[in-house]
């Protein structure tokens, strides 16, 4: 499924009427990025020369090296602070976040001047029909998309695109404002 999702955020880049302000990115990180399936298809479609995923999970992390990743076994927070990129992706991880605006604000802080990120979330409605008996201890977090957007927005974010890249997901492409 990483894989089919990877082209489908790829292939909604290519729509954005301002693609070519995307290609050529040096480099690209993707947070939570699991085995660099979503890193590697968006870093192809950028041609990025550099895709980096950061991964708590052992497993998650050598199979992004698998994948031709370089990759921090370790948590956003403890990568050096030195470390910069054109795109920042967080695809189908901001909802496992406890601090989710302050993840987002040191996001942005990693980005290069000009830089972009690219983040998603699971409609809320759709993924919790019944939160009785569907809420999942690893997702804090469930958000409409009016509360998603004010989350970006208090982080300091612009939107420059977005829409349902699938049924179940909402997808932005943001800038710092």
């Amino acid at each position: 499924l990483q894989r089919q999702y990877g082209k489908i955020l790829a292939d909604w880049l290519r729509m954005y009427p301002h693609f070519g302000r995307l290609q050529n990115k040096h480099s690209v990180l993707d947070v939570g990025g699991s085995c660099g399936l979503i890193c590697q298809a968006v870093g192809e479609a950028v041609n990025a020369k550099r895709r980096v995923v950061v991964e708590p999970s052992e497993a998650e992390a050598e199979a992004a090296k698998a994948n031709k990743c370089d990759v921090y076994q370790t948590t956003l927070e403890q990568m050096p602070a030195s470390e910069k990129f054109d795109l920042i992706l967080c695809i189908q991880t901001i909802e496992h976040f406890l601090s989710p605006s302050e993840m987002l604000r040191s996001m942005v802080a990693r980005l290069k001047p000009g830089g972009h990120f690219v983040v998603d979330h699971v409609f809320a409605w759709l993924a919790i029909p019944d939160r009785a008996t569907q809420m999942k201890i690893d997702h804090p977090y469930n958000y409409t998309h009016y509360a998603f957007r004010a989350l970006l927005e208090r982080a300091g974010l612009q939107i420059c695109h977005w829409d349902n890249a699938t049924s179940r997901n909402a997808v932005y492409l943001l800038r710092p404002l």
